[in-house]
């Protein structure tokens, strides 16, 4: 064989002439209508996520305020239980009437009575802080 026959000689061949079209030969003006399409999707997409963001935040607040209700009325009323404890332990120590002090007489050493009124008064007030700032927490101004 020679050199000559084998050659090929490439602008004589021809391409045929019905293929089908392939995705990257979408005109100019299909691909700019499917990128605004897609934009008015993704734009349609985002405005519904938002707002979908803003229901759940609102539901969310609501939430916190229903609980915050219903934990703050348990906690007052462990305090008042809590301090009516230690005001019925405070009168039945002070109770010198003899026909009562015979039922309910017990008399606590002053040291005791003390440290009873000064530990209950920093627990109160500790578990109203914690509860409080658990509650109503300081939120950044928007």
């Amino acid at each position: 064989m020679s050199t000559e026959k084998s050659r090929l000689d490439l602008p004589a061949i021809d391409a045929p002439q019905h293929l089908p079209p392939m995705a990257d030969d979408r005109t100019i003006a299909e691909k700019k209508y499917l990128e605004e399409k897609a934009d008015d999707r993704t734009i349609a997409e985002k405005k519904y996520l938002e707002r979908e963001r803003e229901k759940e935040y609102v539901r969310g607040l609501k939430q916190d305020i229903d609980e915050r209700k219903k934990y703050a009325s348990h906690i007052f009323l462990l305090v008042v239980w809590w301090l009516a404890g230690v005001v019925a332990i405070l009168v039945a120590d002070g109770i010198r009437i003899p026909w009562v002090a015979q039922y309910v007489g017990f008399d606590l050493p002053e040291a005791v009575l003390i440290a009873l009124i000064t530990t209950t008064t920093g627990g109160v007030v500790g578990v109203l802080l914690i509860v409080a700032r658990y509650l109503f927490p300081q939120r950044p101004a928007k």
